[in-house]
C-alpha cells in the first residue's frame, strides 16, 4: 500500500522534483563551489544518453545458476537444502568455534554468558571443541534445560549455572567477554531490556553472537512476497511431499498462521534486527533462508528420501526457487551475527 501511494501522481511529482532541484543547485549556496570548480576544470556542456535496458531480462522465471552439491549419506531434507543454499551464497555464516578458540589464544582466558541456554547443546560443543580457557555462564528460566546442559559439559569445566528471565535482565556490574543467545531472542518480549543488559554486561572488547536466531515476519510468519513465491515453488510438488507430518493432511500451500497467538514464538521477531543495530555496532553479520526452511523443516523433511534422484532433484529446486527470490531482494529470515559495543560506559555506570 505504501509502494501504490508513492507511485500515485508519478508525472506530476516527477516534473516538480526535477525543476526543484534545478532551482536547488543554482542558489549560490551550492553554485559559488560549482562555479570555482567549472571554471577550474574548464569544463563544457557534453551529450547525454537514455540508459538501455538489459538485452535479457532477469525475471522471476530466470533460472538461478547454482552450485550443486552431493547429499551425505543419511543427510535430512533439511540439513542437505541449507549446506547446498549456503553454498550458493556468496558469504558463510561466522565460524563462531574458531572465534571462540581465537580468543582464547588472544587472552588466555575468557568469561562467556549464554542468555535463554536452554539445554545448551550448542554450547557443549564448543565447549567439548575449545576444553581450556572458557568459564561458561548459562542463563534460562528453565532449570530442568539447565540441568540437562550441565551434564553435557564434564566436571572440570567452570560452569556457573544462573536461574533468571531474560525478559527481566538487569546490569549487575559482571561483565563477560562473549555473550551469546541461540535462536532465542524471538521468543522475548522486553527486547529494549535485553539489548540494553548485553551492551552493558560486555567487556569493552567483547562481542555478542547472535546464532541462527529467527527474525522473519512476527509469529513465524513468511514476508507477502516470500509467501507468494514459496507457494509457487511449494505447490508445484507432488502430493506426497507436501503431507504435513503434524496433520497428517496435503497442504496445498504452506501454512502461515502466526504462531505467538498461543505463546512467544517470534512474538517481536521483526524488530530484532533494528534493536541489535541500535545498541550493538555488527562486524560479521549472515542473513539468509527467505522461505526454504518452511518447505524442508519438521513437517516436511521426512517426505524427503534422498537417496532417490527425484527427491534430490526437488530439494535442489525448492533450493533453486529460495535463490532466485533471494537475489531478487529477498530478505533473510535467518541471522548468525557478531556484534561489539556500540557505547562505551566509565566504571560504575553499568547500572544506570
Amino acid at each position: 500500500m505504501k509502494a501504490l501511494l508513492a507511485k500515485t501522481h508519478q508525472p506530476m511529482r516527477m516534473k516538480n522534483e526535477i525543476a526543484h532541484f534545478s532551482s536547488v543547485y543554482r542558489n549560490e549556496f551550492y553554485a559559488n563551489v560549482q562555479e570555482r570548480q567549472s571554471e577550474t576544470a574548464m569544463g563544457v556542456a557534453r551529450a547525454v544518453r537514455r540508459l538501455n535496458g538489459p538485452v535479457q531480462a532477469q525475471g522471476p522465471g530466470a533460472p538461478a545458476d547454482m552450485v550443486i552439491l552431493e547429499p551425505f549419506e543419511g543427510e535430512a531434507a533439511y540439513a542437505y537444502a541449507t549446506r547446498l543454499l549456503r553454498a550458493n551464497v556468496p558469504q558463510m555464516p561466522p565460524d563462531f568455534q574458531a572465534r571462540l578458540r581465537r580468543k582464547v589464544t588472544d587472552h588466555g582466558a575468557i568469561k562467556v554468558l549464554s542468555i535463554c541456554s536452554g539445554a545448551a547443546r550448542i554450547e557443549a560443543g564448543w565447549s567439548a571443541a575449545v576444553p581450556e580457557g572458557v568459564e561458561w555462564s548459562l542463563l534460562d528460566i528453565n532449570e530442568d534445560l539447565l540441568q540437562i546442559a550441565a551434564k553435557q559439559f564434564p566436571p572440570g569445566i567452570h560452569l556457573d549455572l544462573i536461574v533468571a528471565d531474560a525478559n527481566n535482565l538487569v546490569p549487575t556490574g559482571e561483565q563477560w567477554d562473549v555473550i551469546i543467545c541461540v535462536s532465542a531472542l524471538h521468543h522475548l518480549v522486553e527486547l529494549e531490556k535485553v539489548m540494553r543488559f548485553i551492551s552493558r554486561s560486555l567487556k569493552n572488547d567483547g562481542e555478542f553472537w547472535s546464532v541462527g536466531e529467527a527474525v522473519g515476519r512476527n509469529g513465524n510468519r513468511l514476508w507477502p512476497d516470500a509467501i507468494i513465491a514459496a507457494d509457487a515453488a511449494f505447490s508445484s510438488l507432488p502430493a506426497r511431499y507436501r503431507l504435513n507430518a503434524d496433520t497428517q493432511v496435503v497442504d496445498a500451500v504452506i501454512p502461515d498462521k502466526d504462531h505467538s497467538i498461543g505463546c512467544f514464538e517470534g512474538i517481536r521477531s521483526e524488530e530484532i534486527t533494528a534493536l541489535l543495530e541500535r545498541w550493538l555496532k555488527p562486524v560479521d553479520v549472515y542473513r539468509t533462508n527467505c522461505f526454504l526452511w518452511r518447505m524442508v523443516n519438521l513437517a516436511y523433511s521426512g517426505n524427503f528420501n534422498l537417496e532417490q534422484a527425484e527427491d534430490r532433484a526437488l530439494v535442489i529446486e525448492l533450493v533453486r526457487a529460495e535463490l532466485e527470490h533471494f537475489r531478487n531482494g529477498g530478505l533473510g529470515t535467518e541471522l548468525f551475527g557478531v556484534y561489539k559495543k556500540k557505547h562505551l560506559f566509565s566504571d560504575g555506570a553499568s547500572d544506570r
